[in-house]
């Protein structure tokens, strides 16, 4: 959408050379708009600036279509007025929310790449920046990127011991800022049992309590007790997972994920006949 809009801007542009500043300073408009959006800070209500340029770019498409000049004017006037958005939006986010996008991004980028330490020399320089606005949003995506790396084993088991004390400091400050977020606590416990099967196992307890404040806010989502059921399984308590794992099925005959984890828990006591069970019944 955002290519085809520039693209139209100069077929335009080119069929109009009178008034192809009015087209730049719309083009300008768009780029400078929606890289704001992607790299800064992003929410519905700012993308819909950014979604009435489009559509003015549409409009002003099908009017040249038509024959009729585009006031130049009013294009100016919507550059202001996104530029004035803009502006006043990055001072209400500040700059250090702009550097945590960025350092959050390149953290991103760098694990997917294997570039570790650039990728941890980033995340300290996360953890380093001051107080901004919507920080625990970056350690909560943080938080997902570690743990689909983790689950792919494509993580070295050094780089999780190192950054993984620093996303359980941003998730706790994170759930004592907002006590009342599902999602934050939710992310905690997965922090504490990862830290837990890499580090320390004394962390399992604390994953429990998180775990405890999520059920607290929201007691019918079955992901907090899926978790539940794979910490109590990493203390070696298995038939308390498989236990939750049972009463999930109850609640949700339907729902695949417990019957998968309950054939695994059974597999790995040596009950196969259990296990095809509970594994064919989730196929």
């Amino acid at each position: 959408i955002f290519s085809g809009a520039l693209w139209r801007l100069l077929k335009i542009s080119c069929k109009d050379k009178k008034d192809s500043l009015s087209y730049l300073l719309i083009a300008s408009a768009l780029v400078s708009y929606l890289s704001h959006i992607f790299f800064a800070f992003d929410t519905l209500e700012m993308r819909l600036p950014a979604y009435l340029l489009l559509g003015y770019v549409i409009f002003i498409s099908i009017d040249r279509d038509s024959g009729r000049k585009l006031p130049a004017g009013l294009a100016k006037g919507i550059f202001i007025c996104l530029l004035i958005i803009s502006l006043v939006s990055l001072k209400i986010i500040g700059a250090r929310s702009v550097m945590a996008a960025y350092y959050t991004s390149r953290v991103n980028d760098f694990l997917v790449e294997n570039q570790y330490s650039e990728a941890t020399k980033r995340l300290s320089a996360l953890k380093n920046l001051k107080w901004y606005p919507y920080q625990n949003s970056n350690y909560e995506y943080l938080a997902d990127v570690f743990l689909k790396g983790d689950a792919l084993g494509g993580l070295p088991v050094t780089i999780l011991k190192e950054c993984l004390p620093v996303m359980i400091k941003g998730m706790e400050r994170a759930v004592k800022e907002q006590p009342e977020s599902y999602s934050y606590n939710y992310r905690l416990g997965q922090m504490y049992n990862l830290a837990g099967i890499y580090m320390d196992s004394q962390y399992f307890d604390k994953a429990l309590g998180a775990l405890g404040e999520a059920k607290k806010i929201s007691p019918g989502r079955q992901t907090k007790d899926l978790l539940f059921a794979q910490i109590y399984y990493n203390m070696r308590d298995t038939q308390k997972a498989i236990e939750i794992l049972e009463n999930l099925t109850k609640e949700g005959p339907n729902i695949p994920d417990p019957y998968w984890f309950l054939g695994i828990l059974y597999e790995s006591s040596g009950d196969s006949p259990n296990a095809y069970v509970y594994m064919k019944t989730a196929v």
